[in-house]
């Protein structure tokens, strides 16, 4: 589960994909685990990995979990050309991995057929990055809505309302970090730009 529901403190991560939000949820986990009176939610409910706040609402998660009020919403954004970077490396990589699956005979969880994923592969090497972003193979969701089209702003839907949301800059995390409401803010994040080092040299 890719969205994060705390009890004890209230807070609710919703994890854009692609923002370094995979780091950040197995900090929070971890801190967690030594917070007393600390629990994590919704493990149960099966979201998909990445659900929208609005999908929250529609969907009445935040009453079916138990929160009493309206709970602190956290969040990470990102350059968006340091994401897209990010997502054209993790759709080659995961189809590198399905076709290997394959061939090594075992069972592929996935819609997506080995010819595509031999199309992923060789279309990333074919085009590279700068010309992958301008080209019709961006990757789409279900909806065939394109990946860099729905941005944060289809997964923020909803937060018009809610007073208590705080969003940090992947670039600046560790600074950021500081405004997180408590006692996340107490955390020592030992974070390193690692993934997205590689934009820099396009």
């Amino acid at each position: 589960m890719a969205c994060l529901f705390l009890k004890s403190p209230d807070i609710v991560f919703v994890q854009i994909p692609k923002n370094g939000g995979s780091y950040f949820t197995s900090v929070i986990k971890d801190f967690v685990a030594d917070l007393p009176g600390a629990e994590i939610l919704g493990e149960e409910l099966r979201l998909p990995p990445h659900t929208s706040i609005r999908e929250m609402v529609d969907g009445s998660v935040f009453d079916i979990l138990g929160y009493e009020s309206a709970p602190d919403i956290v969040g990470i954004v990102r350059n968006p050309w340091a994401r897209l970077y990010s997502r054209f490396n993790f759709r080659r990589r995961a189809a590198q991995k399905r076709i290997a699956a394959r061939l090594s005979l075992q069972r592929v969880k996935s819609g997506i057929s080995m010819l595509d994923d031999l199309k992923i592969v060789m279309g990333s090497r074919r085009l590279g990055f700068n010309r992958w972003v301008l080209c019709d193979d961006t990757p789409r969701y279900a909806d065939d809505s394109y990946f860099n089209i729905r941005d944060r702003i289809s997964w923020l839907e909803g937060l018009v309302d809610i007073d208590n949301l705080t969003f940090i800059r992947f670039e600046h995390f560790t600074e950021d970090s500081k405004l997180l409401p408590e006692p996340l803010n107490h955390i020592d994040w030992c974070f390193r730009q690692i993934s997205s080092s590689g934009y820099q040299e396009l």
